[in-house]
């Protein structure tokens, strides 16, 4: 079966999951320059010191920043954690999901973050378990965001640096709160090879809109979603073949260098009993001509804009009802 049947084979109904009852929709109103969203599915352990130093370099930014935290599960686990914060939250019910014996779509949760919270200029994608400096947005707007760029990997070298167990261990038990990089050091790091495409990436709304958003209908559970993505972009912006490496139409936060820190797990590839046939769809789509990469594109696009303007008009009658 080809890439485009199967999108339309596994398509969501992002209206359905919005209107759903289980879904939690804790929204703010009010203009933001930054949506920031988060995905989390379990890993708690993780998540929780995570967001308390999103929050705290949010607090820090002379932008606007809209943290929004997306959880998917059978059950709201980080709804009243996040309260705390006074952040957006939408909780996602494991069964408004096509997959729902696997572990999560972060794919999807990106998705649904980006279509039912408010537009904002620039849509952060972040992992649940990377730590940012408390100056990441301060150095962002300072250095890159006051720039023209395609989209932005905020982050050095095209790897975010893996801390220990030993750091990660101090924050799942509240030994450290504040992250601090200068607690890092080269004891503390785990070698990692660059040219990773995840973590973080920053697109703005609009070409969210012209690469159609992420890909749940193919990936979900540990899988190659962000490379999917990248290429995406990598062709839109490059107009030729998008092969799976870097091609240069991304900014990168290497001059200043901007350092994110990964916390320390095993990977989770193991789990996901489908992971060799999303590598397949991947792999099938970089193997397709430009033409027909952009056929792909060109179908998501006008896929995800049509559930846009049905998730927009919606929030209007409640908004108009509300008034």
């Amino acid at each position: 079966m080809n890439l485009i049947e199967l999108y339309k084979q596994n398509s969501y109904d992002y209206l359905n999951i919005y209107n759903h009852p289980k879904t939690i929709k804790r929204l703010s109103n009010g203009n933001r320059e930054i949506n920031f969203i988060i995905a989390v599915k379990d890993r708690t352990e993780f998540f929780r010191p995570t967001l308390r130093n999103i929050v705290l370099a949010a607090n820090n930014s002379p932008l606007k920043v809209r943290v929004i935290v997306v959880e998917q599960n059978n059950e709201p686990i980080n709804d009243k954690f996040c309260e705390q914060f006074h952040i957006d939250y939408i909780f996602i019910p494991q069964e408004s999901c096509h997959q729902c014996e696997y572990f999560h779509s972060t794919s999807l949760m990106y998705n649904v973050g980006y279509l039912f919270a408010r537009q904002a200029r620039y849509n952060f994608m972040h992992c649940a378990d990377i730590l940012l400096p408390h100056n990441f947005f301060k150095e962002l707007n300072k250095y890159y965001l006051n720039k023209e760029f395609n989209w932005l990997q905020p982050f050095h070298n095209k790897r975010v640096i893996k801390i220990d167990e030993k750091i990660t261990k101090a924050y799942i038990n509240d030994e450290l709160i504040c992250f601090d990089p200068m607690l890092i050091n080269k004891e503390n790091i785990v070698a990692e090879n660059s040219g990773a495409p995840g973590g973080c990436l920053c697109v703005s709304s609009e070409i969210m809109d012209e690469i159609g958003g992420y890909s749940p209908e193919l990936y979900w559970g540990y899988c190659a979603e962000d490379a999917e993505i990248w290429c995406r972009l990598e062709c839109f912006f490059n107009k030729k073949q998008a092969t799976g490496t870097h091609l240069g139409s991304a900014l990168y936060a290497d001059n200043p260098p901007i350092e994110i820190y990964h916390f320390s797990h095993p990977r989770a590839q193991s789990l996901n009993h489908n992971f060799d046939k999303m590598q397949e769809c991947y792999q099938q789509f970089i193997n397709l001509s430009y033409e027909e990469q952009m056929e792909i594109i060109e179908f998501k696009s006008k896929e995800f804009k049509k559930q846009k303007q049905l998730i927009n008009e919606i929030k209007q009658i409640k908004n108009s009802n509300n008034n």
